[in-house]
Formats: C-alpha cells, sequence, structure tokens
C-alpha cells in the first residue's frame, strides 16, 4: 500500500471558498500526491478515503477522512494536506511544520458500526425540528462513510445553519482509541444536544391539494430566513409579513404551522380570544410579549389566526381596545429589528382587515388559498382514501370512482372532504351495527372489521353534506335530468353552444374581456320550466348555482342589499366553475338598479373564470330587449311552448282521452306536466 510524506495545514472553510468548497468534509492534496498514492481524483469515482497518521514523539493522533485533489488552477505549494479546521478535534495539536503520513484507507476492511452519538452544541440547535434532525442525520451519512471517537463533522440540517459535531461514542466499542468503522444504511445515528421538546412536524405529503400553495409560501418565508445575504446584497430588506386569505376549511392554518416547522424555525401561534380581556392594556401587553419572544428566539414564525378579529378596521363605530389593539400591532411591525421573524396572518375576511396593515414594510404579501379545483380534490381524496389498502374498500372503489367523485365535488373545501370520508366510512360501519330501540344498545350484525367503505357510500354521502361555501344558499337542486328533459330542444341546444363556447374562451389565450355570452337571459312564460332546465344544465356540466332573489332584495335598505348582491359573487367566484340564477326581476323600472349592480359584479369576474349569469325573465325574449346589450347580457334564449308531437306523446304517457286532450294543448311544459301529475291523481282518487 502507497504512503507518502506531507506537511499538514488547515484552513477556516468559511474564510477559504476561493480554493475549497464550504462547509465540506474533504482533505485536500494536490494531484501529483494523489497519483503518488494510486488513488484517482474523488470526483471522478467513489469516495476515497485515507488514514492520517502523525507519529512524532510529543504528538501522536491518528485522523481518518475522504480526499479530493485541488483545482489545477489553483496554485499552491506541493508537499501539503489541507484539512478544514472545523473538523480537527481541539485534542489534536500541530503546527505547519507538522508531518504526516498518508495511507489509502479501504473501506471493506473497515468493520460497520452499528450505532454511534454526535454530541451537538444545545445553544446552536435550540430551535431544530425533528425534519432538521432528520435530514442532517441522512447528510452526515451521505457525507461519512467512515466514523471514528472524536471525529469532527460538519451536521448539515435542511435549512439551518451548519454546525460541528463531535462523535462521542460508538457501539460495538472500539478495542483500540483509533480504530476506525464504516457507516453503513442500517448504522443507526443520535443527535445529543436537541432540544427536549422538539416542534412536530406535519409531514407535507400528507397535505392533499395545497402543494403549489405550500411551494410559494416556503420561497416567500424561507429565502429571507435562511439566505438574507442573497437580499443585502442588493439593499433590500425581506418581507415583515404575510396574509393568507380564502374561504373556511382549506387548511390556512394547517399550512402555515407546517411551513414553519418544517424549516425548522420557532413557531409562536396568536389566537385572537386570548388579547381580549376586561383590564384596559392587557391585551396589548400580551401582544407585546409575544413580539419580544419572536425577537429572542431569533428564526421566528408569528402566526396570528383570524387575524381580522383583533386588526379590524379601525371606524368611529369600533370599540377603544380595538383601536388600540391595532395601533399596537402597526408600532409592533414596524419595529421589528430582526430579519429573521415573519408573521403570517389568516382570515376569511381580507377587506375587514384595516388598510393601514395592508401595507408594504407590514404585511407586504397577500396570498389566497383557494377552494380546490378538480385536481386538487383528486389529491385530497387519494391522502384519505388509501387504495393500496383494499381491507377498508369494496372492489368498486378504484382510481376512477375517485376522479368521478373529484369532478362531483365542486364547490368543496378540504374539510368538507374530510368530513365526505368520514360519513362514507360511518355508513360502512352502520351496515354492520344494528341498535336497539328499547335499551339503545348496539348490536353487531356482522364483524365490525369486515367492514368496507363503497363507491355508494360515497355518492350516498355526498347527498348529506352540504359543501361549507354552499351554507346559507338555498339548497333547491334539479329534479329532472338533462337528457330526460323533453319539450325545450332548442334552449338545450343554445346553452350547450354557449357551454362549448365558454371552455374554449377559458382557455384562449388571446381572449381580454370577459365574454358577453357568460350573461344570458332565460325567457318563458311562468311554468316553462326555466329554473328546471338551468339546474339540470348546471348538474350536467358541473356548476354549483348561487340565487339572487331580488324579490328579497326588495325587502333590504339598498346598502344592505348591495353587500349581499357583493357577498353571492364573491362566493360564485370562490366556488367556480359555478351558475349565478337572478330570478323575480320586477317589470317596475324602480329596481333596476339591482339588475345594473349585477351586471356591474359579473363584468369584474376574471375572464377565464367559468361563472354564468343568468337573469331568469317570466315574459317573451323581445321584452328582454332592455337586459341585452355591451356589458349586460349578451342573448336572450326563448322557451317556448311544446309542439303537438311533444303534447301528444304526454298524453299518451298519462292516458289522457282523446276528448280531453284540447285542455292541455298550447301550456308551458311545465304547467303541461303539472296539469298531467293532477289528472293523474285526480283519477285515481
Amino acid at each position: 500500500m502507497n504512503t507518502i510524506k506531507v506537511k499538514i495545514k488547515r484552513y477556516i472553510s468559511s474564510e477559504n471558498s476561493s480554493k475549497f468548497p464550504p462547509n465540506d468534509m474533504h482533505m485536500w492534496l494536490s494531484p501529483n500526491a494523489m497519483s503518488e498514492l494510486g488513488i484517482l481524483d474523488a470526483s471522478q469515482r467513489a469516495p476515497q478515503y485515507i488514514r492520517v497518521e502523525c507519529s512524532s514523539p510529543l504528538n501522536r493522533f491518528t485522523i481518518y477522512g475522504t480526499v479530493a485533489s485541488l483545482n489545477s488552477k489553483v496554485e499552491v505549494e506541493e508537499g501539503y494536506l489541507w484539512i478544514p479546521s472545523e473538523i480537527v478535534h481541539k485534542s489534536i495539536i500541530f503546527d505547519k511544520n507538522t508531518e504526516v503520513a498518508v495511507s489509502p484507507l479501504v473501506l471493506p476492511d473497515c468493520p460497520i458500526a452499528e450505532s454511534l452519538t454526535i454530541k451537538l452544541n444545545e445553544d446552536e440547535v435550540e430551535n431544530w425540528s425533528e425534519e432538521e434532525a432528520e435530514k442532517a442525520i441522512r447528510n452526515y451519512k451521505v457525507q461519512n462513510g467512515i466514523t471514528f471517537l472524536n471525529q469532527c463533522a460538519f451536521i448539515k440540517p435542511r435549512t439551518k445553519s451548519v454546525v460541528v459535531g463531535v462523535v462521542d461514542s460508538i457501539f460495538p466499542r472500539p478495542e483500540t482509541h483509533t480504530q476506525v468503522y464504516a457507516v453503513g444504511k442500517e448504522t443507526k445515528i443520535f443527535l445529543e444536544g436537541l432540544p427536549k421538546n422538539q416542534q412536530k412536524v406535519i409531514d407535507f405529503k400528507q397535505i392533499g391539494g395545497l402543494t403549489n400553495v405550500i411551494e410559494k409560501l416556503r420561497e416567500i418565508i424561507q429565502l429571507p430566513i435562511t439566505c438574507p445575504e442573497q437580499l443585502t446584497r442588493f439593499g433590500i430588506k425581506p418581507p415583515k409579513g404575510m396574509i393568507m386569505y380564502g374561504p373556511p376549511g382549506n387548511g390556512k392554518t394547517m399550512v402555515a404551522r407546517a411551513v414553519a416547522q418544517s424549516m425548522g424555525s420557532a413557531f409562536i401561534s396568536i389566537e385572537g380570544p386570548e388579547l381580549m380581556s376586561k383590564y384596559v392594556g392587557v391585551g396589548e401587553q400580551r401582544l407585546r410579549e409575544k413580539f419580544e419572544e419572536a425577537q429572542t428566539k431569533g428564526n421566528c414564525v408569528i402566526f396570528i389566526d383570524e387575524i381580522d378579529s383583533i386588526a379590524s378596521v379601525r371606524s368611529d363605530s369600533a370599540a377603544e381596545y380595538q383601536v388600540s389593539i391595532v395601533a399596537t400591532l402597526l408600532n409592533l411591525m414596524d419595529g421589528m429589528k430582526s430579519n429573521n421573524v415573519f408573521v403570517i396572518g389568516a382570515t376569511n375576511r381580507i377587506n375587514a382587515i384595516d388598510p393601514a396593515l395592508r401595507r408594504p414594510g407590514r404585511f407586504d404579501l397577500e396570498f389566497e388559498v383557494p377552494l380546490p379545483a378538480t385536481a386538487a380534490r383528486l389529491d385530497i381524496l387519494q391522502k384519505y382514501v388509501k387504495l393500496d389498502k383494499p381491507h377498508l374498500f369494496e372492489d368498486n372503489v378504484s382510481i376512477n370512482t375517485l376522479k368521478k367523485i373529484a369532478d362531483l365535488t365542486n364547490g368543496y373545501s378540504g374539510a368538507d372532504l374530510s368530513l365526505l370520508y368520514r360519513e362514507a366510512a360511518m355508513l360502512a360501519v352502520r351496515r354492520n351495527v344494528k341498535i336497539d330501540s328499547k335499551t339503545g344498545k348496539l348490536e353487531e350484525i356482522s364483524s365490525l372489521s369486515d367492514s368496507r367503505i363503497s363507491a355508494e357510500d360515497f355518492y350516498e354521502a355526498m347527498k348529506r353534506i352540504v359543501p361549507t361555501a354552499m351554507r346559507n344558499e338555498d339548497s333547491s337542486s334539479c329534479q329532472v335530468d338533462w337528457d330526460e328533459l323533453i319539450g325545450v330542444k332548442y334552449a338545450k341546444d343554445e346553452l350547450s353552444q354557449i357551454q362549448n363556447r365558454m371552455e374554449l374562451y377559458a382557455d384562449a389565450e388571446t381572449i381580454l374581456t370577459r365574454p358577453s355570452f357568460s350573461n344570458f337571459v332565460l325567457c318563458g312564460s311562468v311554468g316553462s320550466g326555466k329554473h328546471t332546465l338551468i339546474h339540470a344544465f348546471a348538474s350536467k356540466y358541473g356548476y354549483e348555482t348561487i340565487d339572487i332573489d331580488i324579490m328579497r332584495l326588495m325587502t333590504k335598505d339598498l346598502t344592505e342589499a348591495y353587500v349581499e348582491i357583493e357577498k353571492k359573487f364573491s362566493k360564485a367566484k370562490q366556488i367556480a366553475p359555478s351558475i349565478v340564477i337572478v330570478s323575480h326581476v320586477p317589470e317596475s323600472s324602480r329596481y333596476q338598479h339591482f339588475v345594473e349592480k349585477i351586471t356591474h359584479e359579473s363584468n369584474s369576474i376574471n375572464k377565464r373564470s367559468m361563472v354564468f349569469v343568468v337573469l331568469i325573465h317570466d315574459n317573451n325574449a323581445e321584452t328582454a330587449d332592455k337586459y341585452l346589450g355591451y356589458k349586460k347580457f349578451g342573448k336572450a334564449i326563448q322557451l317556448k311552448t311544446p309542439d303537438e308531437e311533444v303534447v301528444t306523446m304526454l298524453c299518451d304517457k298519462y292516458n289522457i282521452p282523446e276528448q280531453e286532450r284540447a285542455s292541455f294543448v298550447e301550456k308551458p311544459i311545465g304547467q303541461l306536466i303539472t296539469m298531467l301529475n293532477e289528472y293523474s291523481i285526480n283519477n285515481k282518487a
């Protein structure tokens, strides 16, 4: 085995990045020395391990490590071995004239360590999360194929600063102080010095449907905290805070907590109610204490849930303590000295937050967490419905089943999908139990361990669940399938064409404005089936429906009515694709301002949003002309009375005698079917 004699030199890794990579565990030799040793450059082959031994009577030591050759463009003296100062144990003393013998180390000849303990400085790792520790252990295994007692090594977590750890013990115990071990895949590594109450990290793999949101948040928060020098280069300050907003149940709180903890940041949560007190100044003091705690910890994320409850718009009618808390929060945001503190606020009502907080320098960024789209809903469902566990599901539950459910659950939040899965599971369990009506005891019909969720359980659960976004809305739904509608072929063809055009425009890159045909009037006499038709259309193409009843708005004052319209359109945009159905429009011009407000709101909808606005007009198309025009409604679709063929078919179906059929002619389809049903019931009675 070749051995060479060289002198040993230290260098500080972080200050010599021009010659040596920072925080690198390699020792460095010149290409000539590497060739003399009989090994190639470590960058071209698997890691090359060496033994470094000093036999000086006054200073004997042996260390091991990986070796690489210096860049040929770097001018250095021959005959030296460069070692990062950080990985030389304090017990080893040498100077630039100390000579050492360097020889190759054959890794297969080394016994494998079953476990080892690395000692860390408690102050340097006090904010490490579980994920930070796991990442550091994985990095150690990659960078250190060998280990020995008192080995100093760079311990690299995911996002924290690199620290130097020392191998304190190895099992099995080494026979000599200089014995070297190989680090294998099965070697267990323990880090000593970590905080006792490590932060629990939410696994991002378990959060469905929010991949883009999580990635964006990590970019926003992680870069300023972990790489502040990159911003300093350009002379800019990192953002201080961000507000996440969106419908309830979408995981805003969960994502904020997961992002902070995955980065290894300390996490401080502030709930609005805990700041409330009957004593003056107590809430403000508690808020200051939270910020002082964050400044002390340094690398920290402050999370304020339901921030609108403590930072609502200040007005003359606002309580004094509310104004005071907002002012305190403003001062604290302005007074933050540490760039390693980031504030996240979460709210369902972004417009309720005081504008002074929503400017750059305070909450610089605003980020929407929308309701999940179809692909996101499928991702969430797959997190709950684990198809790799067939003992939990019937054979008819497959990926295609989940895709169909994802298509049918438009408007569902992540929490709603969680409820859907829970309700389906409860239906499966209930099939195997029976409740005694007298004693109230549960009796197992079959073993509960045999309960399996079927596709029908999911569909039944959907009937029982009202999505969060649709609560407080009229739950009217289509009673007739689109393909079963009769007597309205012309209107069906018109709606199908509008749907096809809407899909093309939604994907078009050249469109600059909202297409006019996305607003249309549905005309027809009372009983012509306008509502049935539009609900059947919504059911066929997967739209949610939002109803605006002008007659109800007329009972409110103007400001309240306008706010109600704005809320309806805001909800329609959240749950898109959706249809806003405007009904009971009075003929009197006194109430046309409601229609004008509705058209104004419809024109503010994003041009690519799949939102239709339908005006139900109880008259013919000619009288609907006043609603048509630029920035109004694009066209009017007339529901005509059914022709003779349709009337004959329905009369035959209901067994109407020939002599009585004249009374059913030229009636609107809805009225006609109602009359036929009543006739059938009366004859049976």
